[in-house]
This record gives structure tokens, sequence and C-alpha cells, in this order.
């Protein structure tokens, strides 16, 4: 049931049309989603917060680098197709960039690599998260970065997805591995999708987001790293992904 909570809460946050969605999660499993244009709108309504896990990038690279070893190790784990949706991640340079032209010139000169169009579509995203990590402190070590196919690999037993989450196989295939873990994501789906309209997010940002709480709430203290040895950017924040399951 979607409710309010006064307790701590288990964040997922995933980008959507408007903004960010978020599902929040207490300590006793009673659900919140709520869609907001900016990350500090949902980290300030619903602290007090335990732990918010955000697919998208945290820690950035500046330098002449090899990409990130979160990334590149990702897609071994979930291979193709399903390797694919993990995106080479921009220098920070280039995501302070206000042009596209202009960032893919600064990423060239930095990385010697380019980037996708779906990274420039959320490159502003990136650099929302960026600064809010920079201008608050506090936040660093409860907000921490997931990627929804590397999520579902690892709820599946250790094993990627079949299907593309756009199709109504994938969809579905999703919904089963949430099913497994003692909440009940149909509920909260069928309320979801009353109460957001599809104009500010989209059902599969919903699940994603939805993944992330239940991996927070589930896993927060048990929670595993890719890579395992922590690699963390110029300004101490972790490049990495975390995961729940075995």
């Amino acid at each position: 049931m979607l409710c309010n909570n006064s307790s701590s809460h288990f964040v997922g946050v995933d980008g959507c049309h408007q903004g960010w969605i978020a599902v929040s999660l207490d300590k006793g499993g009673d659900a919140r989603c709520l869609v907001r244009r900016t990350i500090r709108e949902i980290w300030f309504e619903l602290s007090p917060i335990e732990l918010m896990l955000i697919d998208i990038p945290i820690g950035l690279k500046e330098e002449v680098m090899e990409e990130r070893r979160c990334d590149k190790e990702a897609r071994k784990l979930l291979k193709q197709p399903r390797s694919s949706s993990v995106f080479r991640v921009p220098c920070r340079q280039a995501v302070y960039m206000d042009l596209e032209e202009e960032a893919r010139k600064v990423n060239k000169r930095v990385t010697n690599k380019g980037f996708s169009r779906q990274t420039w579509n959320i490159m502003r995203k990136i650099r929302e998260v960026d600064e809010f990590l920079h201008e608050n402190p506090d936040a660093r070590k409860r907000i921490r970065e997931i990627h929804p196919e590397v999520l579902f690999y690892a709820l599946n037993d250790d094993k990627p997805m079949k299907y593309n989450k756009k199709r109504q196989e994938g969809f579905r295939e999703r919904v089963r591995i949430l099913c497994d873990l003692d909440q009940n994501p149909i509920d909260l789906i069928e309320k979801a999708s009353v109460e957001i309209p599809r104009s500010e997010a989209k059902k599969d940002d919903f699940l994603d987001a939805l993944a992330a709480s239940i991996t927070a709430w589930l896993y927060h203290d048990n929670l595993r790293s890719i890579p395992n040895e922590r690699e963390e950017d110029p300004r101490h924040l972790p490049m990495e992904m975390v995961i729940g399951g075995k």
C-alpha cells in the first residue's frame, strides 16, 4: 500500500520524463511513490533516508583513463544483449559542458572516446547528482549507484534477464523476480499507474526504481560491490555499482 511514514526510508530512484521517480519503503515495508524534478527535493522530502540506490553514474574520472571498472565488469556479467544497456560514462569535465558539441570535444580530448546519444540525454542528471553529493557530504554514504539490469541479474541468482524490459515479456519477467522477494509489486505497480501519469514516468521507470528500493530494503546490511576492490574518483566518490542477492 502506498503511504507515508515517518521512519527511515529505503529509496530507489530512476530518471524519468519529469525528472526523477522514487519508490520509498519504510522499515515495515510500507511504500510511497513520487515524482519530483530534482534529487534535492526527493532527498529532503523523504528524509530520514537510510539508503538511496540511484540509477545514475556517480564516480567520474577526470584524466586520461581506462573506463570505470564497474562498467566493464557489469557488461561482462550481463553479456549480450543486456550488456548494451551499460553506457560509457563521460569524464567530469564533459558532464559540466552545456552544449553537446562542446561535451563531445572535451570528452574526446580527455578520454580519447566518444559517448552515446543516450548518455548525452542523461548528462544533466549526472551533473545534478554530482553537484548534490559535492554540496552534501553527509549524503555520500547513503546515496549509491546501481544499474537496474545488474540489480535484476543479482536478484535472479546471477543470471541476466532474457527479455528487454520494454517488451511485455521483459516487464513480466522482472515482476516475477520481485514477487519472489516477499513484496507485492503488482499492487504497487497498479497504484503507481493511477497516481503517476505516463507523461511523468513510464512503467519501466517505476519498476527499476521499485527494484532499487526493494534491494535497499532487503540487503542494506549486505550489499555487494562491483568491482570488489574500491575505486574512487578525484573527489573520493566511489566508482562502483552495488547489488543485493546471494
